[in-house]
């Protein structure tokens, strides 16, 4: 009973909860219908939303590219920032490089004024050797009139000598005159008393006079000789005299700077040796060096070429300058480095460079030379084979070489060898064995219109026969070459 009672209990309840939820569901009618309002509202609102979403994403797309356009922008002004940059570094690098420039522009000036100091200290140095002859002539002058002194003080010492024996025979003379003047007198006043004696009376009356005072007498005898008087005044200089006789050889004199170079042979000829390099030749130890230099093959001026043989001391001059001559004409007008005159050199065995060289960079293409005497005289073989010739009987050989003819220039001038020269006898064969300066611009190059000329090798059975063209590559240069010996006859 009770547990009916309590499912009816619970019945009621669920019953009572039943109707409430019935009226609370009636009571929700008017909420869910406002609901689907506010749902439609909603949807509404949504599509709205959908559009603006739409319309967001349209222009967040937009800002996307907005975004990478941006990134592109910055990327190229951060390109045009590394340009600048760049730019900047490179003007930098440029500015360095000029002031590099300027910098060599300046060490070449100082270089030049360096060059002109040495030339002035050349000079100055040819200055004072000229003035150490002087002072050597001065002083051989002063030791002659120093020896005519010395005759002139002898030659003095005698006529003082003789003037004093002179004067003492004029006082002995003078003794002796007045000793026979002294002697006369006496004579004479004996004389005069004498005739005195003879006629006194007539004498007495003559004397007297009605004065008292006797007449005047007649002149009396001459006197005796006066003592010598004292020194009388310098007399005026007189003229220059005849010029005596040479006196003889004074003592050796001494050199003030210099020690005497070696003795010069009293019979001797002329040597010019060409290194083909930078380095001065050596002349051998029974030779005289007179000077070293550069060796000069030609001058070219106004288009015309001047040769020099290479074989004379004119082939080897002091200093070098790329253009060593300048030209006058008839207006007295001298002009220097302005126009295209040229020079040619033997050159030395540097590489032929790229580009011409200038300044003191022709130092190792410009080949060296030395002028020497020897005792005796130098001839020139010739082979016209591979063979090296033989010197005569009596002669020896000083050097061995190549027999070089002539040569030609760019303005189909040049000039040659005279085959009894030594300079027709290189040491070295070299296809091109001369450089070409440019005097006005200083710089000495190679050119492909320049040549050389050398005698060739004649075999005996093709003396007379026609020669047979042909061309010979590097490495069989030498094969058609002809060589040649320099001797000198031995002493």
């Amino acid at each position: 009973m009770l547990i009916d009672a309590a499912v009816e209990t619970q019945i009621a309840s669920i019953n009572g909860l039943l109707n409430g939820l019935s009226g609370n569901v009636e009571n929700m009618t008017v909420p869910m219908w406002s609901m689907s309002r506010h749902l439609d509202n909603m949807d509404t609102y949504l599509d709205r939303v959908d559009a603006r979403t739409e319309s967001l994403q349209d222009i967040i797309k937009d800002q996307a590219e907005s975004l990478a356009l941006q990134d592109k922008l910055d990327r190229i002004s951060r390109n045009m920032e590394e340009m600048v940059t760049n730019h900047e570094q490179k003007s930098e690098l440029a500015d360095i490089i000029k002031n590099q420039v300027e910098n060599v522009y300046n060490i070449n000036a100082r270089l030049d004024d360096i060059k002109e100091s040495v030339n002035r200290n050349d000079n100055l140095f040819d200055t004072l050797e000229a003035q150490v002859s002087a002072m050597q002539n001065l002083e051989l002058r002063m030791l002659r009139e120093s020896s005519l002194q010395q005759q002139v003080e002898n030659a003095t010492r005698t006529f003082s000598t003789s003037f004093s024996s002179m004067e003492n025979k004029c006082d002995n003379l003078a003794s002796v005159t007045i000793a026979l003047n002294e002697a006369l007198e006496t004579q004479f006043n004996d004389f005069s008393q004498t005739l005195t004696n003879l006629d006194c009376s007539s004498g007495n009356d003559k004397g007297k006079s009605s004065t008292g005072q006797g007449q005047k007498g007649d002149r009396g005898p001459q006197g005796a000789r006066g003592k010598r008087g004292i020194r009388g005044p310098m007399g005026p200089k007189g003229e220059t005299g005849s010029p005596g006789p040479i006196g003889a050889p004074g003592p050796q004199g001494s050199v003030l700077f210099r020690s005497p170079g070696p003795q010069t042979p009293t019979s001797s000829s002329i040597l010019v040796r060409h290194s083909q390099s930078d380095q001065v030749p050596v002349c051998n130890d029974d030779e005289v060096k007179l000077w070293d230099g550069y060796s000069l093959l030609t001058f070219e001026g106004n288009g015309k070429a001047h040769n020099q043989d290479l074989g004379h001391p004119g082939s080897c001059i002091k200093k070098f300058n790329t253009l060593p001559f300048l030209f006058c004409n008839f207006n007295f007008v001298c002009n220097y480095a302005n126009r295209n005159d040229k020079s040619y050199w033997l050159n030395t065995n540097a590489p032929i460079p790229m580009m011409p060289v200038s300044n003191y960079t022709l130092r190792e293409y410009i080949s060296r030379c030395s002028v020497c005497e020897t005792k005796s005289s130098i001839i020139t073989v010739h082979s016209q084979d591979m063979n090296i010739p033989s010197c005569p009987d009596n002669w020896k050989g000083i050097w061995i070489g190549y027999s070089f003819v002539m040569h030609t220039t760019g303005s189909a001038e040049g000039g040659g060898q005279a085959l009894a020269s030594t300079g027709s006898c290189l040491p070295d064969f070299r296809a091109t064995p001369f450089i070409e300066c440019n005097g006005p611009r200083g710089t000495c190059h190679y050119f492909a219109n320049k040549f050389s000329f050398w005698l060739t090798t004649i075999d005996e059975e093709q003396q007379f026969a026609r020669p047979i063209s042909r061309t010979l590559k590097a490495g069989w240069l030498r094969s058609r070459v002809s060589r040649c010996q320099v001797c000198q006859k031995r002493v």
